[in-house]
């Protein structure tokens, strides 16, 4: 073989090999001793798979040439027996002749020659005496509806089957017959299965003949030839399982029935055939006529003459009727006449009046009076004069779009209206229209087009119906419900019928109920035949022969999944063990012999190849070692089956502590209120539906037991009927069963109970609870340990966690099953009783959230009684990752506690009890929560920590073997078969997904089982198809590359930050060099786990009204409170922007006015554990600000109106958070009249404080605040009244304008800069500008050439800031962004990136500034609230100041987010302060743990943020690495970027030999940072690069942090714009 690659020449001989032994028998050899591929099976599939792999010499292309050029066999078809082929001898021309069996001997085109045939006389006596005869012989008609047949030889997916059925009819489909029945019994178990599954299950029975092959199969068909009549008297046994004893009764009389109604059809059609003459027939007419008189009298029957009542014939009416005379008339002449009268008499009205300054031009005769419209101040005098005017418009100029589009309109000879509306909207305004919008405009056109063709009765039930259906919505119901009330047909068009559909989907339900009998992942056997297959497009591609059970064919699909599928990518576990011990060698050195370079010019198919060697290392194990379940999950757990359970299979899984703690003393906040006012949380009555009853698995004989014994236990209590919940008529009643916990007392297995709640599920609401600080392992890539370090792992688990709480008694009518209680354990009172659960239902909606913020009471409860112990060491998902030592982990029932200590510590506290878990153990005992003994582990170094394996000493985590193999298995299942179902490839890509959490850069390798899985949808989950060779390549090379799966956390860090940017004309690199003085000032500040925290920190919900850019939320993160979440409601839209970039959890609401209690209600469950909730808003002060000349006042202006809202929100509040603190305030101008601030004071009951934000800023913002808490005295405060007696308050704070200025600039004068407004920009000025005459002419020209922007008073001298050449203006967007205690570039991100940078987005940067509250001073008013509450210390006026000031070192993120404005310069500073900086800037990584993700110090942390914060590039001092030209065809520009990427990571990795670091990467590529943290990407041009880049990190085993940095702060970007230094010689400091 010569010319192939010893890879290549190994994988032809492992072929060859596989198809020898697969297929062994006499094979005619070829020369050279090459089996021949033209009569092995499978030998097309090799070729085409050595020609794919290039593999394949020249002898081998002729081969396939030559099995190519022969006529394929035709593959054998079912056709009709009428049709069928009879063979005939040969005659001469080669021609063969066609017969009918009909025409042949036998006379039948079911009879087989030489058999003798029974005449139809004999076959139906037989039948009716109950003996079996043939179906087909039977003549049409005998089996008649009611007959009860029994087929004892049947046949069901090719498998044997008896069966009964009850007929319903005869059919005759493609020239065969059929009967459509009932199924009553059956001893098939899959077909038992389908069975039960629908009541009736109603079959198609084939009556086979003697050549029919039953290939045709579908989930109710069923195949038989022989058939016997069943008596009902007769006795039955498996022929009525099926059925109920009430329907065996039924049926049993059915007959006797059947046989009465044929009696009198008979006596009917002799009654039918009377002379219509007969006496008979004369009376009846009589009594008829006598009839219809009294009723005619009675006012029943409409007599002749008289008005018909009722019916749309005469509800529609003539449209002369209804529009003769008006703008609407059908008449073409009359309604030009309406129009000119129309012109004249507003040609009058504009002659009259001197006031009008409209135009007086007119148009010409035939524009059809088009000028009626030009000024829309003449439409309502246009409605007077002539109703209908406006609407024969409109519809004329529908008429001139519909004609030029689809060629139909309004004609101008007709005599009547056509319903345009509704074609128009769906002509034009259906793609333009979205949501109630739309929604509301068909349902106009609908009432108008009703109108228009005269059906008036019919428009006002469609129009008072939408009204219905309004107020219904408005009061809560669910717009599903309340749009059922309407008229309207439904905006989406269907060409199949309602009932069409409904068969299509009860057809797709039995499709999926038939097949999951058969083992999910059996060898060779597939669940079913696709149906009308055509089997001419497998002729050479390998596939078994027709007729051969034990090989079937596969089903295959369109497009991509079909592929060249060959048999096998790897070779089988028997070919591996036949290979050679000189082939393994010679493949074992071959795959050590590749390097980094050669992964990185051919990774994928270096992995490729890596995968078969692995998987021949892995197969010798895979062999019969692992059993293989039928489902698992993501996380690699086994999907158990639900189980009949008895007493003794449960006992020994119940602790003696059942119910023995009350659910309720161990919450707090929502949780608690929840559990206590459970009937709160349903859904409205209108919401709640029905559902049908889970099954009690319990035999009916161990019941009594069963219950007895829960009962005591006290797992169980009881209920009586008439307590039970019931919705719509039916009680709410749960199900019960078992599932296997693997293990056994003696030969009894033990289970566990699990509650199946979907009845009560479905009625009630859920609550967040703990659910976010659930935590995950992608959130643990931040912990490193140092050379000199150990991990000691400490656990505890709770037995049998959910049932140790009990519920409270209210819960009970809820929580019953659906199975009453014996006799014996009833109450006193008559009727049924019921069991019920007491205690967490572990099937309940909401115990996953109540039993982790249980666990987080108990053991924060444990944690106070550790000394210097708190919070601060809490791995939790929405938190980022703690420095603290040691840390902990809560995760439902298990408790995990890892501490860093040295090697020589770790010898001598192995093994003992760490402080903070025997403070557990010691709350457990307190409490009664009972420990697993048998789980626990005290300070290992090896352990399992939430289904992974921790090694302490190699510093390593990994995810179990046993899940792994599992999932191997299963894969190597499905490359041994070839085939696989959708579903099976869901379960093998979650196992991958689970395992390349612990490594992200494996997920690269997975792209096409993902595009299978897609392409199968639509098709029956279980239907099997044939995995394509892309497929099969992307599961063995993930099999090889499983042992890479790990977390290392021994990771050296990297103290050098490198940076990357490409543009269209080159690509740069570059590195840093050491600390900025910034950068060493961020060194210095702090991060989570550095300073001790309470383990009972309060949380705190904020609620901004009128919230602007969010500066409630501002506040309270400068203050550190533990802010859960922040509700926004603003309409302005470049001001949710901004809320959103910073703050990505904030729950946007656009509208006031559409906060409700309902809306409430869902805050209260999201923020359930939320102890303050602070309510802060602002209404609009245009209608009362005194620099409005045109004001109007607080309660006429329509939006200073608003202030109302405030108070009924706090009310609302106040009323679903029960348990919380709710406190009130709202800002609004000082300068408003006396009237309006009572009127707002009465409104929030409270009277306003008066406050200068001068005293502790550089612009003074005088501001009425009203609040609902006390102010306490400072030294700094001064408190007194205004001159007309309102309360102020002020505070002296010293401020330094240099902090706040940028660099190179100073204030004129040394007051405060005046209050900031809004820019509007305008060509002349406003109405009565304010301080126009203090301005002199200097001032005043600059206020015109900068468009008149803010009041002329702001362009004072004295309120402008110089440089040192003289040169003023006034404070930019950047100044007064901190001037009002904002981050700098806070508001950068208010309009998309595009038009970033223009003078829109300047001016609504300062319009945004100038409409929102000062920081500083909100912030000192919460922390008065907040000392009284706990959730701060003291802070004076001073303090507030340093924390909303640049340059803030508080916390590392606070200091990220408000760097200083002064930038301090100095050498770069290369200590040790840089691998600290590193090391605190990966703990802020997002929930993938690949990307750092920049946020307030009080924000949760986010899975993925849209606006992203930029990393300051200012920390560090940098030099370039490397910049170029791009050479070749123009690429996309995120394909650029990577390649950048991939660069900057070779000349880490491979120019300066680094392996096993860790460290730091930034670019300003969003789609490009997005696809690395995630490992992959969808877009097939990016794939190869990321590829490239995964296989580098793979090989060194290091792992990349990135990082997104604005393109403006890039250092990059000048580099990669001007191509300067190509090589990286000189580049290797610090590396």
């Amino acid at each position: 073989m010569g010319g192939l690659s010893p890879l290549e020449e190994h994988a032809v001989c492992e072929l060859s090999d596989l198809i020898e032994i697969r297929h062994s028998g006499s094979v005619p050899p070829l020369a050279e001793g090459r089996p021949d591929l033209s009569v092995t099976p499978g030998g097309p599939i090799f070729l085409e798979y050595l020609i794919t792999f290039k593999a394949c010499p020249r002898e081998f292309k002729e081969e396939r040439m030559r099995i190519g050029a022969r006529p394929a066999a035709a593959p054998r078809r079912l056709r009709r027996p009428a049709a069928a082929v009879i063979p005939e001898p040969a005659v001469p021309g080669g021609r063969r002749v066609r017969r009918r069996p009909a025409a042949g001997e036998g006379g039948g085109a079911l009879d087989v020659p030489g058999e003798a045939v029974e005449p139809a006389e004999v076959v139906l006596e037989k039948f009716q005496r109950g003996e079996e005869v043939e179906g087909v012989r039977l003549a049409p008609g005998v089996l008649g509806r009611g007959e009860w047949l029994v087929a004892n030889k049947g046949s069901y997916y090719q498998q044997p089957t008896s069966f009964a059925f009850k007929v319903e009819r005869e059919e005759l489909e493609g020239g065969e017959r059929e009967v459509a029945g009932i199924l009553t019994g059956t001893e098939s178990e899959p077909l038992l299965r389908f069975g039960s599954g629908e009541k009736p299950c109603r079959i198609q029975v084939h009556l086979c003949g003697r050549q029919c092959q039953q290939l045709r199969h579908n989930p109710n068909l069923l195949h038989t030839r022989f058939l016997r009549r069943l008596a009902p008297e007769a006795p039955k046994t498996w022929e009525a399982n099926l059925i109920e004893e009430s329907e065996t009764a039924i049926l049993q009389s059915e007959a006797e029935a059947l046989r009465k109604r044929k009696e009198e059809a008979e006596k009917k059609e002799i009654r039918k055939r009377s002379s219509p003459t007969s006496p008979g027939r004369k009376k009846k007419k009589k009594r008829k006529k006598k009839k219809e008189s009294r009723r005619l009298e009675a006012g029943e029957l409409r007599a002749p003459g008289k008005p018909k009542l009722g019916g749309k014939t005469v509800a529609k009416k003539a449209t002369d009727a209804l529009f003769q005379g008006t703008g609407l008339d059908p008449s073409w002449k009359n309604r030009k006449k309406i129009l000119k009268l129309v012109k004249k008499k507003l040609k009058k009205t504009r002659e009259s009046s001197s006031s009008s300054a409209s135009s007086t031009s007119t148009t010409s005769s035939g524009s059809g009076g088009e000028d009626v419209l030009e000024d829309r101040s003449k439409l309502h005098r246009i409605a007077a004069i002539a109703p209908g005017v406006l609407a024969a418009q409109g519809i004329c100029n529908m008429k001139e779009f519909l004609t030029q589009v689809a060629g139909t309109g309004w004609e101008e000879d007709r005599q009547s209206l056509p319903p345009l509306l509704g074609l128009y909207h769906r002509t034009y305004m259906v793609g333009r229209l979205s949501g109630g919008v739309s929604r509301e405009f068909s349902t106009l056109c609908w009432i108008g087009d009703l109108l228009l063709q005269g059906r008036a009765s019919e428009a006002m039930d469609a129009l008072v119906q939408r009204l219905k259906s309004l107020e219904l919505t408005a009061g809560g119901t669910n717009w599903a419900t309340s749009q059922k009330l309407e008229l309207v047909p439904p905006p989406t068009a269907s060409i199949g019928g309602r009932s069409e559909i409904q068969v299509a989907r009860k057809e797709a339900r039995l499709d999926q109920q038939v097949l999951p009998s058969a083992p999910a992942f059996e060898k060779g056997r597939t669940k079913g035949k696709e149906k009308g297959k055509d089997k001419t497009k497998d002729k050479g591609k390998g596939k078994s022969k027709e007729g051969d059970p034990k090989k079937p064919v596969a089903c295959v699909l369109p497009k991509r999944v079909e592929a060249c599928g060959s048999p096998e990518v790897l070779p089988r576990r028997e070919a591996a063990e036949d290979q050679n011990e000189d082939k393994r060698d010679f493949l074992r050195s071959a795959a050590k012999k590749k390097k980094v370079a050669e992964m990185r010019r051919g990774s994928c198919h270096y992995f490729g190849h890596y995968g078969m060697y692995r998987w021949q290392k892995l197969a010798f194990f895979f062999g019969s070692g692992v059993a293989c379940p039928r489902l698992l999950n993501i996380k690699g757990d086994e999907v158990l089956t639900a189980q009949q359970m008895r007493w003794e299979n449960v006992s020994p899984a119940l602790p003696k502590e059942v119910g023995s703690v009350d659910l309720e003393s161990v919450l707090e906040f929502g949780s608690r209120h929840y559990t206590q006012n459970f009937e709160e949380y349903l859904l409205a009555e209108e919401d709640q539906f029905p559902v049908k009853p889970p099954k009690v698995m319990v035999p009916p004989e161990d019941w009594f037991l069963f219950c007895d014994q829960l009962l005591k236990l006290g797992v169980f209590s009881r209920v009586h009927e008439d307590d039970l919940h019931v919705v719509k008529g039916q009680k709410v009643l749960n199900g019960l069963f078992g599932v296997s916990k693997h293990e056994f007392v003696g030969d009894v297995e033990i289970m566990r109970i699990i509650m199946n709640m979907i009845p009560v599920n479905n009625i009630c609401r859920g609550i967040e609870g703990d659910i976010s600080t659930l935590p995950s392992w992608a959130g643990m890539s931040p912990l490193h340990l140092q050379p000199h370090e150990q991990l000691l792992v400490s656990s505890e688990d709770v037995r049998a966690f959910f049932y140790i709480f009990k519920v409270p008694s209210a819960w009970h009518r809820f929580l019953a099953f659906n199975r009453p209680l014996p006799s014996e354990l009833c109450g006193n009172k008559p009727g049924r009783w019921y069991p019920c659960s007491a205690v967490l239902p572990m099937g309940f909606k909401n115990s996953v959230s109540l039993a982790q913020a249980v666990h987080r009471f108990v053991v924060n409860r444990a944690i106070r009684g550790v000394p210097g112990q708190g919070s601060q060491g809490e791995v939790r998902k929405d938190k980022p990752f703690p420095r603290a030592n040691p840390i902990h982990r809560i995760y439902l029932d298990n408790f995990d506690e890892l501490e860093r200590v040295s090697k020589d510590m770790a010898a001598l506290i192995t093994g003992r009890v760490s402080p903070l878990t025997q403070s557990l153990q010691e709350t457990y005992a307190s409490l009664g929560i009972p420990r697993h003994p048998k789980k626990g582990v005290a300070r290992q170094p090896v352990a399992e920590v939430q289904g992974a394996i921790v090694d302490g000493r190699v510093g390593l985590a990994y995810p179990k073997p046993e899940k792994v193999l599992r999932y191997l298995r299963l894969a190597q299942l499905l490359l041994i078969a070839g085939e696989g179902s959708q579903k099976q490839l869901q379960v093998v890509g979650g196992g991958f997904v689970y395992i390349a959490m612990f490594r992200r850069p494996l997920l690269g390798g997975l792209n096409h089982i993902w595009q299978f899985i897609v392409d199968c949808e639509g098709h029956p989950p279980w239907q099997k198809f044939k995995l394509s060779w892309d497929v099969k390549h992307e599961m063995a090379r993930f099999i090889g590359l499983v042992p890479l799966g790990y977390m290392n956390f021994r990771c050296q860090l990297s103290g050098v930050v490198t940076a990357s940017d490409a543009s269209e004309g080159g690509g740069g690199v570059t590195a840093t060099t050491g600390l900025t003085p910034m950068g060493v000032v961020a060194s210095t500040c702090g991060v989570r786990g550095d300073l001790l925290e309470p383990s009972d920190i309060t949380g705190v919900l904020t609620i901004g009204l009128f919230d602007g850019i969010g500066a409630l939320r501002v506040a309270a993160d400068a203050l550190g409170w533990n802010v859960l979440g922040h509700i926004s409601i603003e309409k302005n839209k470049a001001a949710a922007r901004v809320v959103e970039s910073q703050f990505p959890n904030t729950v946007v609401v656009e509208n006031v006015e559409d906060v409700d209690r309902e809306t409430v209600k869902g805050w209260a469950q999201q923020f359930s554990q939320a102890a303050v909730v602070v309510v802060g808003g602002g209404p609009p002060c245009q209608g009362v600000s005194g620099l409005n000349a045109a004001r109007k006042g607080a309660l006429r202006d329509e939006r200073s109106c608003l202030f109302v809202h405030v108070a009924r929100v706090r009310s609302l509040v106040q009323e679903c958070f029960p348990w919380a603190q709710v406190k009130g305030l709202m800002e609004n101008v000082a300068s408003m009249d006396l009237s309006d601030q009572d009127l707002m004071s009465e409104s929030f009951e409270a009277q306003p404080w008066y406050i200068d934000a001068g005293g502790m800023s550089l612009a003074h913002r005088p501001r009425l605040y009203w609040i609902d808490w006390e102010l306490l005295p400072h030294q700094q405060v001064v408190y007194g009244r205004t001159p007309v007696g309102r309360s102020s308050v002020e505070l002296k704070v010293e401020v330094d304008p240099a902090q706040y200025l940028t660099p190179g600039w100073r204030k004129c004068g040394d007051g405060k800069f005046p209050t900031f407004t809004t820019s509007r920009p305008r060509g002349k000025p406003g109405y009565k500008p304010a301080g126009l005459h203090q301005c002199t002419d200097e001032e005043k020209a600059m206020w015109e050439k900068d468009e008149f922007r803010f009041p002329p008073y702001q362009y004072r001298m004295v309120h402008c800031v110089e440089n040192k050449k003289g040169d003023k203006r006034l404070p930019n967007v950047q100044e007064r962004e901190v001037i009002m205690g904002f981050p700098k570039d806070y508001t950068v991100n208010c309009l998309p990136k595009g038009e970033q940078g223009s003078q829109l987005h300047v001016d609504t940067r300062l319009t945004l500034v100038g409409n929102s509250w000062n920081v500083s001073v909100i912030a000192w008013l919460l922390s008065q609230l907040g000392n009284v509450l706990g959730l701060n210390s003291t802070m004076s006026p001073e303090e507030i100041v340093q924390r909303t000031a640049p340059g803030c070192t508080a916390h590392l993120q606070t200091f990220l987010r408000r760097p200083p404005m002064q930038n301090a310069r100095g050498k770069p500073d290369n200590s040790k302060k840089t691998l600290e900086l590193v090391t605190k800037l990966c703990t802020m990584v997002s929930l993938k743990g690949e990307d750092l993700l920049l946020q307030p110090a009080s924000e949760d942390v986010t899975r993925y943020h849209r606006l992203r914060m930029s990393i300051p590039a200012k920390l560090w001092s940098w030099q370039t690495v490397a910049s170029w030209k791009w050479t070749g065809d123009r690429e996309h520009i995120n394909s650029l970027e990577l390649r950048a990427v991939l660069t900057s990571l070779r000349w880490r990795l491979e120019r300066h030999k680094k392996v096993q670091i860790k460290f730091v990467h930034l670019l300003d590529s969003l789609v490009g940072m997005h696809a690395l943290s995630r490992g992959r990407s969808s877009s097939r041009r990016l794939r190869r690069t990321i590829l490239r880049i995964n296989a580098l990190l793979l090989a060194t085993r290091s792992q990349g942090v990135w990082a997104y940095v604005h393109t403006k702060q890039n250092p990059a970007d000048a580099p990669s714009r001007r191509p300067l230094k190509r090589k990286w010689r000189a580049c290797q400091n610090g590396i």
